[in-house]
């Protein structure tokens, strides 16, 4: 871990539990493995505890936490950036977004939609079809599309749309 940030205590992992709910938090060395590497060539770096926001707010409460105590946070789509950006190279806090997975709105006539940031964009697209509409970017992989946006990922069908 880098000095430059501070090492998450029991006290923080409490803080954690007391935010999230203590089943969207762990510091179990299965959960911490199974998010310490993308599918990039970069080595593994483990977090120190992997949280599950399920909300905004959650996400909001944990980062004002983490800024107050200079912890590292790792944001985590499902793991499959090809640059090594979702690796937690300062330990800290991994942030997956695995269960903030939902649609919040589409917007038909706008063409626009509002999603959570770990929804992947195939469930998305077989969920905007009945609408008559898709996100045409196809990065290959079943990206989040918050990890698509972190990456700055695109796809075989960009350039046309």
């Amino acid at each position: 871990m880098s000095s430059a940030f501070s090492p998450v205590t029991p006290e923080i992992i409490a803080q954690l539990k007391s935010i999230l709910g203590a089943e969207n938090v762990s510091a179990a060395q299965a959960d911490i493995a199974l998010h310490n590497k993308d599918q990039s060539f970069h080595p593994a770096h483990d977090s120190e505890v992997v949280i599950w926001p399920t909300s905004a707010q959650g996400v909001a409460d944990v980062l004002r936490l983490a800024n107050e105590q200079h912890i590292a946070v790792t944001p985590w789509g499902v793991g499959t950036s090809l640059e090594g950006n979702s690796i937690p190279v300062h330990g800290g806090i991994l942030m997956t977004f695995e269960r903030m997975n939902r649609i919040i709105q589409v917007h038909a006539d706008d063409f626009q939609v509002t999603v959570q940031p770990g929804i992947p964009y195939k469930d998305m697209n077989e969920q905007l079809a009945r609408f008559g509409l898709f996100f045409p970017p196809d990065p290959g992989a079943n990206a989040t599309v918050g990890g698509m946006l972190a990456s700055n990922a695109s796809g075989i069908r960009t350039v046309k749309y």
